[in-house]
């Protein structure tokens, strides 16, 4: 949490937050935050324990509370026993809620949604599980005998109109900070504006092909963060790759002459299945060999007649 906290204040963009992100992964985000608050009880527990433990107000507070004592309903037993308990456990949720939150505005892909929220709810149950395994004797007797203790205990739940109300409203207002949250997020990314916050000194006037999956040569700078990570790769595999237009490596299509060599990782990898099929092939545009027009250029038997397009021949 401390190292996720350090990343979110170094960073100039709200919480972090990715520039550009798919919809799909928008999607997740938004189902995710119903997922947390489903998930995440400490909060309203809490709440739901205070109301009920009312200090004064409750029928059977000797035997749930201090049944050692009667009558004992100090200020300073209640405090003891049911205020320190319930607010740490409310911190805990507000703190699991907020990290879970920065984890859902910062994550690029579902994958690391998935990772990241997984590990936070196994982090949040870690005091559940504890008392699952006092309750079956892993650490003692007297640990197993007052935890089952606590297990049988019943308590009048006070359901009053203000009590119902006050839970909703807690409800209510982490879904909408979260949600409001979440779409000011959005809005900085669909407008580009944390683009522009996270490269002030990029000096394009259009940022839309930033971080669009392809690496464009204009912004393949430093000051645009190498096209916002687009252009890394590129770089960091094709160092000595001198062709004219870099962002046609890694773009899905097999080009020929000097992309596809292995000083520039054959067009990215662009090119292996074609190099594969056709080792001897050596053409200018891979992409019509077995496009169903015969070219005279690769009407070979080397480049398979023209991948096939071609007969023997060199007829159509």
């Amino acid at each position: 949490i401390i190292n996720q906290i350090q990343y979110t204040l170094d960073s100039p963009v709200f919480l972090a937050a990715p520039t550009r992100v798919s919809l799909a992964v928008r999607v997740g985000q938004f189902l995710t935050i119903f997922l947390c608050l489903a998930k995440q009880d400490d909060i309203l527990s809490s709440m739901q324990t205070f109301a009920a433990f009312r200090l004064r107000y409750i029928n059977e507070w000797n035997s749930i509370i201090d049944k050692n004592h009667k009558d004992n309903t100090s200020p300073r037993l209640w405090f003891i026993r049911i205020f320190i308990p319930n607010i740490l456990k409310f911190s805990q949720g507000i703190l699991v809620l907020s990290a879970s939150f920065i984890i859902i505005v910062q994550t690029e892909n579902l994958t690391s949604l998935l990772r990241g929220l997984t590990a936070y709810f196994v982090l949040s149950s870690i005091d559940n599980f504890l008392m699952e395994l006092s309750h079956r004797g892993y650490f003692g007797n007297h640990l197993r005998d007052k935890s089952i203790e606590v297990r049988n205990v019943l308590y009048e739940d006070f359901n009053d109109e203000t009590n119902f109300i006050l839970r909703r409203s807690v409800f209510f207002f982490l879904w909408f900070s979260m949600v409001m949250g979440w779409l000011y997020v959005v809005i900085g990314q669909t407008s580009l504006t944390f683009m522009a916050t996270m490269y002030p000194e990029c000096g394009m006037n259009d940022l839309s092909p930033m971080g669009n999956g392809m690496c464009d040569i204009e912004y393949n700078r430093f000051e645009c963060g190498f096209d916002d990570g687009d252009c890394v790769k590129v770089n960091y595999f094709l160092e000595n790759c001198r062709v004219e237009d870099p962002f046609l490596i890694m773009d899905g299509i097999c080009n020929g002459g000097q992309y596809n060599t292995r000083v520039c990782a054959f067009d990215g990898g662009d090119c292996y299945d074609f190099n594969s099929k056709y080792p001897n092939c050596t053409v200018e545009e891979p992409v019509r060999v077995g496009n169903g027009i015969c070219d005279d250029d690769s009407n070979s038997l080397e480049c398979g007649w023209d991948g096939g397009d071609c007969d023997k021949d060199g007829t159509d």
